[in-house]
């Protein structure tokens, strides 16, 4: 619900519960897994550890 309430995932609230779409669901997760990425790479690459 945090997810939904800061913005991140669009939902609809037809009435007592929200609704998601998937499409909005796995577009997050991917992004969410590219942030990570993106942040491992960059730690992997200050540490120099594999001689980058």
């Amino acid at each position: 619900m945090k997810i939904l309430d800061e913005g991140n995932i669009p939902f609809a609230r037809p009435g007592r519960h929200r609704r998601v779409l998937l499409a909005d669901v796995l577009d997050y997760q991917e992004q969410r897994r590219s942030q990570r990425r993106r942040g491992l790479d960059e730690l992997t690459e200050e540490s120099g550890l594999y001689g980058n």
